[in-house]
Order: structure tokens, then C-alpha cells, then sequence
């Protein structure tokens, strides 16, 4: 192949994705049929499957490229003080999600396996937006305030993140909550615990 059709080809590739993701925010993952998204960029399926092989594979670019906004969102948190950066991380987490609920929701059918992806691309999406608050975490062990194994403050971490986003999107829930309390106190808690 030469750099002509490598430029071709990828530039079908993201004209696919770009569809699908457009597709997606205005319908959710009903909307993500194969048919519909070759008939959107006027190619026949055929072409769509000659880049993603199913509709799980398409889905799961839709989420990657999502996340990958968050986490270089994240990336960019500067704070000196470990508590007011795990505060600032986890409100950006919280809100991008809040503001993104359908990458949200895709994002929870993943994790619960209700869409068949690979088991490896799987994990990389459920932990990719977990990883940025290593930095917290590191940096809290060699300042000597944690343990070198902080994985269950992660999980907890990332469980109350999304129960803080479940109490945003429940309107009738969420308004009586003051999350940026919970959210004060919690990182209050995880730098504190060693």
C-alpha cells in the first residue's frame, strides 16, 4: 500500500468514526447501526466492515476516542497541594461525564460487560480514565502519606465517582446532595489514609 492509499484509508477510517460519533450523541447506541453510518458518508457497508468488523468494534472507537479527551483533560490538572488536585481531577471527571452522559452510559454497559468486546480492550477502557489519578496517588507515597499499594483507594475512588455522576443525572436525587461536600470530604479521606 502505498502513502497515497494509507492517506485514503485513514481518512475513510475517521470520516466513519467522525459519522458514528455524530450518530451517537444524537441517538445513543440504538442509532449505531452499520447500515445507517455507511448510508450517512454514502459508502455501502461492506466498506464499513472493512474497518470495523461489528458494531461492538465501532462502539468501543466511539468510547477510546471519547476517553481520550477526559484523560489529556485530566493530564493537564496542575495543583501543588494533593488534595486540591485529586478535588479538581475528580470534578472534571464527574463533569465530563455529567455533560457526556451517553459516552457515560456506554461507558457503564462496557464495564458490565452488556456489549461483547475483547476482554483486554475492555479493561484498557474501564481503567484509561482511572490511570491520571496515579499521580495523586504517587505523589502521596513519596511524600510518605500512603502505602505503595493504593489500588483499592482507586477502586473506591473510581466507584464514588460514579456514584457522584448516578446522583447528578438522578435530578430528583442529586439537587439534594451537596456534592462538592462529598467530594471535599472524600479527598479529605484518601489523603489522609495510609
Amino acid at each position: 500500500m502505498n502513502e497515497r492509499q494509507k492517506e485514503h484509508r485513514e481518512f475513510l477510517k475517521n470520516k466513519i468514526l467522525n459519522t458514528a460519533i455524530k450518530l451517537f450523541e444524537s441517538g445513543g447506541i440504538e442509532n449505531i447501526k452499520m447500515r445507517k453510518v455507511a448510508g450517512k458518508i454514502k459508502y455501502s457497508a461492506t466498506v464499513i466492515y472493512s474497518y470495523f468488523s461489528n458494531k461492538e468494534e465501532l462502539l468501543f472507537e466511539i468510547l477510546h476516542s471519547k476517553l481520550n479527551e477526559l484523560v489529556n483533560e485530566m493530564r493537564h490538572i496542575e495543583e501543588d497541594d494533593e488534595e486540591k488536585l485529586l478535588r479538581e481531577m475528580i470534578n472534571t471527571y464527574v463533569d465530563f461525564f455529567v455533560e457526556n452522559h451517553e459516552y457515560y452510559y456506554l461507558y457503564t454497559k462496557i464495564n458490565l460487560s452488556k456489549i461483547n468486546i475483547d476482554p483486554e480492550q475492555r479493561e484498557s477502557l474501564i481503567n484509561a480514565p482511572i490511570f491520571p489519578f496515579g499521580r495523586v496517588f504517587d505523589r502521596l507515597v513519596m511524600n510518605g502519606s500512603k502505602k505503595g499499594d493504593y489500588t483499592n483507594h482507586l477502586y473506591l475512588l473510581w466507584a464514588f465517582m460514579n456514584g457522584l455522576i448516578e446522583l447528578k443525572l438522578n435530578r430528583d436525587i442529586g439537587d439534594t446532595v451537596n456534592i462538592e461536600k462529598a467530594i471535599e470530604e472524600f479527598a479529605k479521606y484518601i489523603v489522609s489514609t495510609g
